[in-house]
């Protein structure tokens, strides 16, 4: 499973290219939402020339709702910015001769494909040159990471178009106490009630403008039941669901 925290052991010296790919691609992501929806802390990533700023911006990544809407991988990635050895890799990055330095849009994304791979080195204890070296001799090197990032890109934007709806349960969010109760281990992306974790769902959606919207649901809404199995939705829906399931802007 892919780490969530700085607080997971880094892992063994010797990983493979593989793995570092892996990271490397959750981190992109995770600079990709501080750039679209966290622009100072972007703007503060570029223009860091110490650890410690680097380390200080990692520790903003870390508090309540800075991170809200990002994957799980993208916010967990973005922990590590407050260890030492991944705010030096970024310097070595941001120093590599082949680090984009001009102003046009292609060099802000590959700023991020470099960024994103001196965090997965920082995190395996590696040099950063050393890291681009082997992900360009397995295959997995900056044009490659490109390419898979960008896929989502276009698969992000066909489900954008077509209004796609999903659920999670509300229990995604949360885990059980041993003494009784449920505590929250990450942010809710709405509210909800309080009695809420008796049962419910987080119905997501895309709204006209493109952005994504949450909102509390009792029962799964009809399009998203499974209909095949009638005695299941049975089950699962015992009050009556909305007629149609909408997704509105809460602002």
């Amino acid at each position: 499973m892919l780490t969530n925290s700085s607080r997971e052991k880094p892992g063994p010296k010797e990983v493979s290219a593989g793995i570092i790919f892996t990271f490397a691609h959750q981190a992109y992501f995770g600079f990709q939402f501080l750039s679209r929806n966290r622009e100072p802390l972007w703007i503060k990533l570029l223009l860091a020339k110490q650890i410690r700023e680097i380390q200080e911006l990692g520790k903003e990544c870390v508090k309540p709702n800075i991170m809200a809407g990002a994957g799980y991988g993208a916010k967990g990635l973005m922990t590590w910015l407050t260890k030492q050895n991944v705010a030096i890799q970024i310097l070595a990055a941001k120093n590599h001769r082949r680090y984009p330095r001009s102003r046009r849009p292609s060099s802000r994304d590959r700023r991020m494909l470099f960024l994103a791979i001196a965090v997965a080195a920082g995190v395996f204890d590696r040099k950063f040159s050393t890291t681009l070296r082997k992900l360009a001799e397995a295959g997995y090197g900056e044009r490659y990471l490109s390419q898979r990032v960008h896929n989502w890109d276009r698969i992000e934007q066909q489900l954008k178009e077509r209004g796609v709806v999903w659920a999670e349960p509300i229990l995604n969010y949360c885990d059980p106490m041993p003494v009784g109760g449920w505590q929250l281990k990450e942010d809710l992306p709405c509210s909800v009630p309080k009695d809420c974790y008796h049962g419910g769902y987080i119905i997501h959606g895309f709204l006209a403008d493109g952005r994504v919207a949450s909102r509390f649901s009792r029962t799964l809404p009809t399009e998203l039941r499974d209909v095949t199995n009638p005695k299941k939705e049975k089950a699962e829906n015992v009050n009556k669901p909305n007629k149609k399931c909408r997704i509105r802007d809460s602002n």
